[in-house]
């Protein structure tokens, strides 16, 4: 893979990871468009490990409010920190676990033949279902607001993200807004719960990336790493700022034309 290919799908995935419009569709897409080889999951990997770092980083507050959680939970001390953390946690769980369960399944589906068809079909659809969540539902609630009900049902919508073209952070948003949340904490959330998910599939294939001895592998791993995370960091602090004065037909309406396009012109 050159270089050129490494920046342009790590320029991909920073600015898609965090909008609701699937990060892992465009990266197929634009490898089926340019005629490129899979670049198959290392690459995948370390572009999601610049976004992890970005989001770590930005809610840097959130993260350790999480951490003195996690340290109460073992003392067994009540707060709201452990309740936050918790929360997290079960929303974390399903998607781990199924993703774990069925990842040799996941990583084939995403290079079928019939890849572009189901992503173009899931844009569509779960586009749709973002535009009738924000406009629908009546805003009254925060992230601190949820309970461990609403993390269970948060934690089996992220499980549809496993199919391609869904979007992790798209559905998450949609189940937030379907729960009342406001437009900028159900962006928060979703980027929240995206954490531990990018760390888990992080660490399927991080061995494999750690145990090689390809010196121009490595330099391209941290290549894609260093732009994915720049771009990310600059995407999140885009979209807090726009959710606050828009609400999200700008992503839904571009799911529903990318998902028509690639109808028409790929399928």
């Amino acid at each position: 893979m050159t270089d050129l290919q490494i920046l342009i799908l790590s320029l991909i995935q920073g600015i898609t990871e965090f909008l609701p419009v699937s990060s892992s569709a465009h990266l197929i897409i634009t490898s089926k468009f340019f005629g490129w080889a899979d670049q198959g999951l290392a690459i995948d990997v370390a572009v999601h490990c610049g976004s992890l770092l970005a989001v770590i980083i930005y809610f840097w507050d959130y993260v350790k409010q999480g951490i003195g959680g996690g340290v109460d939970i073992i003392k067994k001390k009540q707060s709201d920190d452990a309740s936050f953390t918790i929360l997290i946690i079960i929303s974390t769980i399903p998607v781990v676990i199924i993703g774990f369960l069925l990842k040799d399944i996941i990583a084939g589906s995403f290079r079928q033949d019939n890849i572009v068809f189901v992503i173009a079909v899931t844009s569509i659809v779960f586009g749709a279902l973002l535009w009738l969540a924000d406009y629908a539902t009546p805003t009254f609630s925060k992230v601190e607001n949820l309970n461990y009900k609403h993390g269970i049902f948060l934690g089996c919508m992220q499980v549809i993200a496993l199919i391609p073209g869904v979007s992790r952070s798209g559905i998450c948003m949609t189940a937030a807004r379907l729960l009342g949340m406001e437009r900028p904490d159900s962006a928060k959330l979703s980027m929240l719960m995206g954490m531990p998910t990018l760390f888990a599939a992080s660490l399927l294939i991080g061995f494999d990336i750690y145990s090689t001895d390809d010196i121009i592998f490595h330099y391209g791993i941290m290549l894609a790493v260093i732009i994915s995370f720049l771009v990310a960091y600059i995407t999140i602090g885009s979209m807090m700022k726009l959710l606050k004065h828009f609400s999200m037909a700008i992503f839904a309406s571009y799911r529903i034309l990318l998902g028509i396009i690639l109808l028409v012109y790929f399928v």
